[in-house]
C-alpha cells in the first residue's frame, strides 16, 4: 500500500547519499569503477576480480575437480568468503555454476510462493522480504565475482564462510518455512 511516489523520493535519497559517499573520494571511485575496465586495473583495485575470473575460465565445463583449484591457494583473495562463487566454477565448472544458480532461483521462486499463499499480510511481507533479501544479496555477490558488477563485500547466502552469515542466512530461512508451512 505504499505510495509508488514515497519509494521514489526513498530510492534517489539513497542513491544521492550513496553517489555523496563515493564521488568525492578518488580511491572509492576507482574500487567502484575498477570492473568497468578490468584490463587496466588489474594490477591493484581490479587484482581480485581479474583472478576469479581466471579461476571462472579454468573451470570449463565440468571443472577441475572437488579440491583441486588453484584459485583459493592465495591466487583469490578471500576466496572462502566473498569470492567462493568462483572457486565453485573452478572445481565444479558450468555444472556446478548451473547448480549454485538453480538452487538460487528455486528458492526465490518457492519463498515468492509462500509469500503469495501466506495467510496474513504481516506473514506475506515476510516471506517476500526475506526472498528478496537472498535473491537480491545472491546476485549482487555473483555479479561481483563475474565482474558485471561492482564488488560490494556481500557474503553469498548459505555458502559464503563466515559464522553471523550463515546464522543469520538460517534464521530467516527459519522463518520462510514458517510461513510456508502455513500457508492458506
Amino acid at each position: 500500500g505504499t505510495r509508488v511516489r514515497v519509494l521514489a523520493i526513498a530510492g534517489g535519497a539513497m542513491f544521492l547519499g550513496g553517489a555523496m559517499a563515493v564521488l568525492p573520494s578518488a580511491y572509492r571511485r576507482q574500487r567502484w569503477t575498477s570492473f568497468l575496465h578490468l584490463s587496466e586495473t588489474k594490477a591493484h583495485y581490479g587484482y581480485q576480480v581479474y583472478q576469479s575470473m581466471i579461476s571462472i575460465a579454468n573451470g570449463g565445463v565440468t571443472g577441475v575437480g572437488v579440491g583441486e583449484g588453484a584459485g583459493k591457494w592465495g591466487y583469490v583473495p578471500l576466496a572462502h568468503s566473498d569470492f567462493i562463487f568462483a572457486i565453485i566454477a573452478e572445481e565444479f565448472g558450468l555444472v556446478g555454476v548451473v547448480a549454485v544458480l538453480g538452487m538460487f532461483l528455486g528458492l526465490v521462486l518457492f519463498g515468492i510462493q509462500a509469500a503469495l499463499g501466506a495467510r496474513d499480510v504481516f506473514g506475506a511481507l515476510i516471506a517476500g522480504g526475506i526472498t528478496a533479501w537472498f535473491g537480491v544479496q545472491a546476485f549482487i555477490n555473483i555479479g561481483g565475482v563475474t565482474a558485471t558488477m561492482p564488488v560490494t563485500g556481500l557474503t553469498l547466502p548459505f555458502i559464503s564462510y563466515g559464522g553471523s552469515s550463515l546464522l543469520v542466512s538460517m534464521a530467516a530461512a527459519g522463518l520462510l518455512l514458517n510461513v510456508a508451512r502455513n500457508m492458506k
